[in-house]
């Protein structure tokens, strides 16, 4: 499928960190291979830091295992420039696993270096490879690893793997990587088997696939692509075993708290499923993916998560196919659309911004809904009531009710992001482009032209209170202020004259091009903006890189009382359920005696501890040899105490014998949520929420250590604890 004249290689560095502005490479690997997947030449070195670097920092040389000595006398990017260049022709094709990132330290470091075009694993991974726990490349490898396929080519690449190698040395990442490229074309070769049309569809794109791949012949040009339907393999109704108790909701108090920690969730689940057009609402979103998994246990399959289901038009959908030539985002779009209908998927994995662009432009507006159970988290469940009209007969089971106040306050003074609103106009820009690539129509071209004069309207006004915003934190390190309403403030006068524009002047215009949905999901976020602007409000800094920054803003915080708390819900039936209330009536009276021993178990693996050498000396005395499998958690709040204990831990040589997860370490959640899967001893430091996602991944943990409990709302977290981790702590 590759062609013959092309030079193939697979590029990797280690760096100092991820600012691409700021941090440098400290080693450089290169293996060139051919269409037959030949490994035929190699390069590596490691890069003399271009900055001061005193020391190594700790945690750069836990995730790489360089240190400052082996980089002493390292070379210089320049001394190294001749030996890269025969590496570098017209017709190179660099290939690598998230290749934006080492692409830019190449630009950046080696200037003069030239090629033909990339290829990133990790978008086709994203386009082959659906609902996987994360798209790290070690994630990945190890995933692929159980499967035949992926293992005849690992036996292959093998002759050139080394034991001693390990994931974040770049020449082991580069072999990898070649192994990852192999296989992801020969599941598109398999799909295309399928789907021969689709090989049309590569050789119209206008990306690197259509170059690099063999030209299809003209047999297919011509013929109207039809795509194929993508099945749904779940049941249309919602089922159940049986539920343990008979909780109809409507024999309730309605509006009245309820105790429920005397029941199992999961029988408590069970049993308010069995109502139906019920809303389960949690206190965030681990907790509901822990009420998701326990729902499906039950065979309740029918849910819905307070997304929209992802059902494409059918007939724009085949409009969009049959279009003359696909950008790199529409081509790997349809890549995942096959790859969805070669196995039997019927809902999207939807996974990146493009994704949702194109999704955007030729979904189904859906305007009821009529799912037996929802779940959402509070937050979600608030904007839910403001569409009224679309859940009005809908149920709600108000969980974790402690939280309310957190909850509601936290949504009422909500913070807006106004690049969050240019995202979506984004996403309606290109739904206007493809409607007109499509029709040609100039009633459309006349309203993309209206939207995108909004949409410029908007980008200088973000600009204009940008520059207003930025004069607040100057000579201040300050990343949070207070404000008075910025609508009547001198020092937003620019901004002032421009925010009265999109009510007189936009709004009635946006409500004539574009769908009712689209112009409600703009105009709520505009009219959030003024609300906060009209009152006293607070301004977040947020850094994406050192120089480069941006404002959130937000209401100051609301003090509600219950009875506000309550009116949200005034046209719903609903139930508030305690975890831990005792002064409240039980929602169940009669519990076995099985259940009520859990909170016991639970509590038993459990410490409390402020020290460090508490810490290590319960980690010294553990029994690992015994149960070599077992997970220690440390609750730990603060960052600082966190790189702390993780430093003593180094100290004392733990990363020799444990694996390591640390929060703002070892960097993101979902890579590190399938790490805690492997099957051996692992030490991790993080704080609730990540506990909480364990527990809803269901992984066992054998001791939880809370350290330096000194935070707010202690007691709901403990609670929590208590209630959500019965399955993985008892």
């Amino acid at each position: 499928m590759l062609r013959d004249n092309l030079r193939f290689v697979a590029l990797d560095f280690e760096t100092t960190g991820l600012d691409i502005h700021n941090d440098v490479p400290i080693q450089i690997w290169l293996l060139e291979f051919d269409n037959k997947w030949n490994i035929i030449a190699g390069f590596q070195s490691l890069i003399y830091p271009e900055k001061t670097v005193k020391e190594l920092k700790s945690i750069v040389g836990f995730i790489t295992w360089l240190s400052v000595e082996k980089l002493e006398n390292a070379p210089h990017c320049e001394e190294l420039l001749s030996q890269l260049e025969p590496f570098f022709w017209d017709n190179t094709v660099i290939v690598w696993h998230n290749i934006w990132f080492d692409l830019e330290f190449l630009k950046k470091f080696f200037p003069t270096l030239k090629w033909k075009s990339s290829i990133d694993t990790f978008r086709l991974s994203q386009a082959l490879l659906h609902y996987v726990p994360s798209y790290a490349l070690e994630v990945l490898i190890e995933l692929l690893n159980e499967k035949v396929e992926f293992k005849e080519i690992i036996q292959k690449v093998q002759p050139y793997l080394s034991e001693d190698e390990n994931f974040h040395d770049a020449y082991y990442d580069s072999k990898l990587t070649i192994a990852l490229f192999w296989y992801l074309l020969k599941k598109l070769d398999w799909i295309v088997a399928n789907y021969p049309i689709l090989k049309t569809i590569i050789s119209q794109s206008e990306w690197s696939f259509a170059e690099i791949f063999v030209k299809e012949e003209n047999s297919h040009w011509g013929i109207p692509i039809v795509l194929p339907s993508l099945k749904k393999a779940v049941p249309a109704n919602t089922q159940m075993v049986s539920w343990d108790y008979d909780i109809q909701i409507t024999d309730k108090h309605l509006w009245k708290k309820y105790l429920v920690n005397n029941v199992s969730l999961k029988s408590l689940l069970s049993s308010l499923s069995s109502n139906k057009k019920v809303i389960f609402a949690f206190s965030n979103k681990s907790k509901l993916d822990i009420a998701k998994n326990m729902l499906s246990d039950l065979w309740v399959k029918n849910l819905w998560f307070v997304k929209e289901e992802q059902t494409l038009n059918s007939e724009r959908l085949q409009e969009f196919a049959n279009k003359w030539s696909f950008t790199e985002n529409e081509l790997y779009f349809l890549i995942k659309y096959f790859s969805h209908a070669n196995q039997w998927l019927w809902v999207l994995d939807l996974n990146s911004k493009w994704d949702y662009e194109i999704y955007t432009a030729i979904k189904e507006q859906r305007d009821v809904v009529n799912y037996p159970v929802i779940l959402a988290t509070h937050g979600w469940l608030f904007s839910l009531l403001e569409q009224w009209e679309k859940y009005e007969w809908y149920r709600i089971v108000f969980f974790d009710v402690e939280w309310w106040y957190k909850s509601y306050n936290t949504y009422k003074s909500r913070s807006y992001d106004l690049n969050y609103t240019l995202n979506y106009m984004d996403m309606l820009s290109y739904k206007f482009w493809l409607q007109y690539q499509l029709k040609w129509d100039e009633t459309i071209k006349d309203n993309w032209k209206i939207f995108e004069e909004f949409k410029q309207f908007f980008i200088m006004f973000m600009w204009i209170l940008w520059q207003e915003t930025k004069s607040f934190f100057t000579n201040t390190d300050a990343t949070l202020q207070t404000l008075e309403p910025i609508t009547w403030s001198l020092s937003f006068y620019q901004t002032n004259k421009l925010l009265t524009r999109f009510s007189e002047y936009w709004e009635e215009k946006l409500k004539l091009i574009l769908h009712p949905t689209e112009y409600m999901t703009i105009w709520k976020q505009i009219e959030h903006m003024q609300i906060i602007f009209d009152g006293m409000l607070t301004v977040e800094k947020k850094m994406r890189w050192k120089w480069d920054f941006y404002f959130v803003y937000s209401e100051s915080v609301k003090y509600s009382n219950w009875n506000e708390f309550a009116d949200e819900f005034e046209w719903h039936e609903v139930l508030f359920l305690s975890n831990n209330d005792e002064s409240l009536p039980y929602l169940i009276n009669k519990v076995s005696n099985s259940e009520s021993l859990e909170e016991k178990n639970v509590e038993d693996k459990i410490f409390h501890l402020s020290k460090i050498p508490s810490v290590v000396k319960v980690l010294e005395d553990y029994n690992f040899e015994q149960y070599p499998n077992w997970l220690i958690f440390i609750l730990s709040v603060k960052k600082d105490e966190s790189v702390a204990l993780f430093e003593e831990f180094i100290s004392k040589w733990f990363d020799k014998k444990f694996m390591l997860l640390v929060e703002n370490i070892t960097w993101w959640s979902w890579k590190n949520l399938f790490k805690a899967k492997h099957q051996w001893a692992k030490i991790i430091i993080w704080w609730y929420n990540f506990l909480l996602q364990l527990f809803s991944q269901k992984i066992a943990i054998s001791q939880l250590i809370i350290y330096n409990s000194k935070w707010n709302q202690q007691d709901l977290i403990y609670s929590d604890i208590l209630r959500y981790g019965q399955e993985t702590l008892s």
